[in-house]
């Protein structure tokens, strides 16, 4: 655990040392998830059920093409699982935090980009459907605090009225939401998720080395 908040502050502190001289911009996004357990034993999962997320992003760019994200946002994981012929789903939802590096190619107007980085979570409401009876469905969480890495690819139209941007991420969840010690029902038991969202950023700032406005 150390050694992952260590990579974000190595990942921070660069753009922080540097953040006289870029453009910052505060925004919206939200969007869809679909979500599932990694975990062994494996258990039975049919689908990975849609959820959903919403939250705020501070991005900082301090490059031409070299930028750094936060968020804060409100993620649902979670995963299905068959219990005496039924499909149950179980929702955990986290408060999750991203620390990732942005990297865009392109024009001013249209940029593709690329973002990878770790993830902080803290679970706030643990849903068990009602009737389920696995062991996967009904056994107490023993972490709410989980971590991993995200990685995602997107575009971004940039206009004078903001920024918008559509794209697509996949967490890895490095934590383990059930007791994994000797004698556990499960040595792994880590959430995974790709998402879809769609956003809008207001540039707040701009290089003081340049008069000129550009994101």
């Amino acid at each position: 655990m150390k050694k992952f908040l260590l990579i974000i502050v190595i990942i921070t502190i660069p753009y922080l040392l540097n953040a006289q001289f870029d453009n910052h911009s505060v925004g919206i996004k939200g969007g869809v998830n679909w979500t599932s357990l990694r975990s062994s034993p494996a258990i039975s999962q049919p689908t990975w059920p849609l959820q959903y997320h919403f939250g705020i992003q501070y991005r900082l760019i301090s490059g031409k093409y070299c930028g750094f994200i936060v968020e804060s946002n409100y993620e649902k994981f979670g995963f299905q699982s068959i219990s005496n012929g039924n499909i149950y789903t179980r929702s955990l939802d986290y408060i999750q935090i991203p620390f990732l590096t942005h990297i865009n190619i392109g024009q001013k107007l249209f940029r593709f980009f690329f973002e990878l980085g770790p993830f902080i979570a803290f679970m706030v409401k643990d849903n068990i459907e009602e009737g389920a009876m696995g062991l996967e469905q009904t056994m107490a969480i023993s972490n709410i605090f989980d971590y991993g890495i995200a990685a995602g690819l997107g575009f971004e139209f940039n206009t004078k009225y903001g920024i918008y941007i559509i794209d697509g991420r996949f967490n890895f969840g490095l934590g383990n939401i059930f007791p994994s010690t000797g004698g556990s029902d499960f040595s792994i038991s880590s959430n995974l998720g790709a998402s879809v969202s769609v956003g809008y950023l207001f540039p707040i700032t701009h290089d003081k080395r340049d008069n000129k406005l550009h994101y």
